[in-house]
């Protein structure tokens, strides 16, 4: 997963020269929750997973120099546990790794500015207009 999350961020890195920089343009950044798990009871488990079987997003508005200087990421970090321990309610598990990711700042890597080919991960359609 580690893996599947930098290539998502280097990709992003690459492409990120083609958004316009005025320093006062805000442009949706998200950070997802794959790989974080939930457990049962009975020690089975699963992903946790928005309602559409992909990973859970959460997002916010940034302008590039705040995104690339990572000022607001933890800010971001909590929409995300939030978003995370949503969706874990949804199975009613025992137990989820949603603190745990959150406090070992496993989510981080994976913010990147919603736009172009990775618009998909804004998933609530945040406007930063």
């Amino acid at each position: 997963m580690l893996a599947v999350a930098s290539s998502v961020v280097l990709g992003c890195a690459e492409r990120q020269g083609d958004l316009e920089d005025d320093g006062d343009e805000l442009y949706p950044v998200c950070m997802t929750i794959g790989g974080t798990m939930g457990h049962w009871a009975d020690g089975t488990g699963t992903s946790i997973l928005d309602v559409d079987g992909s990973a859970g997003t959460a997002c916010m508005c940034m302008t590039l120099e705040e995104y690339q200087s990572r000022e607001l990421v933890d800010e971001l970090a909590e929409l995300v546990v939030e978003e995370c321990q949503r969706l874990a309610r949804r199975y009613e598990f025992e137990s989820n790794e949603c603190q745990q990711y959150y406090e070992s700042g496993t989510w981080i890597p994976t913010a990147v500015v919603a736009a172009g080919e990775l618009e998909h991960l804004n998933k609530t359609g945040l406007s930063c207009d």
